[in-house]
């Protein structure tokens, strides 16, 4: 395209918009994940039933309970490891 077919403004325009639709929705996501606060619950306890979402530590870990759950986090799919512990458990 010659130079002076150009057109700088119409071809911002169109970046921003672009720009604009690929943003909107992980701005309604953020919007979304910040309406619900992080769920720490401390240390596991055995025997006690977390909801879906909670975050516990184990053995040093912080983990995620996928659905609620009264297993132990490792033990199977109900958790996911969110931070694993450092050497030594720092």
């Amino acid at each position: 395209m010659p130079a002076a077919q150009f057109d700088p403004v119409a071809f911002g325009t169109a970046v921003g918009e672009q720009i604009r639709d690929a943003v909107a929705p992980l701005l309604k996501r953020i919007e979304l994940l910040e309406q619900v606060p992080f769920k720490y619950d401390g240390p596991h306890e055995t025997d006690k039933v977390y909801e879906r979402g909670m975050f516990v530590t184990s053995d040093g870990s912080l983990w995620h309970a996928n659905y609620k759950t009264a297993s132990r986090p490792g033990d199977g799919p109900a958790w996911t490891l969110a931070v694993k512990r450092g050497k030594d458990g720092r």
